[in-house]
């Protein structure tokens, strides 16, 4: 990693060619926290004389990473389910970081900050937020209990029943949730009821969110890998995507923003090809996208996202 050629520079020139398109497919990147040196030394490699003879073809790599993706893609209904668990685990961790905010806020000096708000003007942004994770979940639960459960019931009898002990366990969780932040929006603000009935939140929060990591991880280790071996093949998943988009009504309607905004970049692009890839006559899809691209301004970064793999989807659905 000298001034001089050598082994290192054939091994990493190509391979950190290959950073970007790893980024955009796979958000694959370079760790900052411990790589300085790496990414100094990626940032130069345009300019060794030594960079053009390795280099890679990246439209080529492009072109070659669709169809890999295209051949070992997961299975529509086992994607789905996978990708809503990611997005239901990350508003989750966010919305526990908005309750630990404002508890520190609620204890400090009584100062209006001019970005996020009186405390009365956050606890509304937080009871919105409550309602969009709740409504997530429960459309989740109901897809999973009356479209993906059933096959698998059907081919093993009883084979289902821990995870839906889970959904009957964690309904009244999310429903005292719902009614403690209820709570916090008519409770007056810094009084000892507010500090409790938010403290008492904070750890019914941390308790779902636990178990709801559990019961999605057993979920994906143990449960969905069935689904094949149950006798529901990609078409057959394919055409069940279709049903479920429409029972989850809200989740692929007014609050798919919001939805895809607990994905990562290239996992939010994975579910909208997913859904142009089952969409009959491709209109779920287009109103999907209509329905992102007028979204309010609080995702900007979502609209912007999907706006800009737009090209792509093309190109892939070529593949596809």
């Amino acid at each position: 990693m000298g001034e001089y050629f050598s082994l290192v520079d054939v091994y990493l020139i190509p391979t950190l060619e290959l950073l970007p398109t790893l980024t955009y497919f796979r958000g694959v990147r370079i760790n900052p926290t411990n790589s300085y040196n790496l990414i100094a030394y990626a940032s130069r490699i345009r300019s060794f004389p030594s960079y053009f003879p390795v280099k890679v073809d990246i439209t080529h790599v492009e072109m070659e990473m669709w169809r890999t993706l295209a051949e070992k893609a997961h299975p529509a209904i086992l994607c789905m389910t996978i990708l809503q668990h990611r997005s239901i685990i990350c508003h989750l961790q966010s919305f526990i970081e908005f309750a630990d905010e404002l508890s520190r806020t609620n204890q400090g000096p009584k100062i209006i900050d001019p970005v996020k708000g009186s405390m009365g003007m956050q606890i509304k942004k937080f009871g919105k937020a409550c309602g969009r994770l709740i409504e997530l979940m429960h459309e989740h639960a109901q897809m999973e209990e009356r479209m993906v459960f059933p096959p698998l019931e059907d081919a093993d009898k009883g084979v289902t029943n821990t995870v839906n002990g889970y959904h009957a366990r964690d309904l009244p969780v999310t429903n005292g949730i719902r009614e403690d932040v209820k709570a916090l929006m008519t409770i007056e603000k810094g009084t000892s009821d507010f500090k409790d009935t938010l403290a008492a939140l904070i750890l019914r929060l941390r308790s779902l969110q636990a178990y709801t990591t559990q019961h999605f991880q057993e979920e994906e280790q143990e449960l969905l890998p069935l689904l094949a071996a149950a006798g529901l093949g990609n078409t057959q998943q394919e055409a069940l995507v279709i049903t479920c988009v429409d029972l989850m009504e809200a989740t692929h309607g007014h609050h798919l923003p919001y939805f895809l905004l607990g994905l990562q970049p290239h996992e939010m692009h994975q579910y909208m090809l997913m859904m142009q890839k089952c969409s009959e006559g491709g209109q779920i899809f287009k109103r999907m996208m209509h329905t992102i691209q007028n979204a309010d301004d609080e995702f900007e970064n979502v609209r912007k996202e999907i706006g800009e793999r737009m090209l792509s989807f093309a190109s892939a659905w070529e593949i596809y």
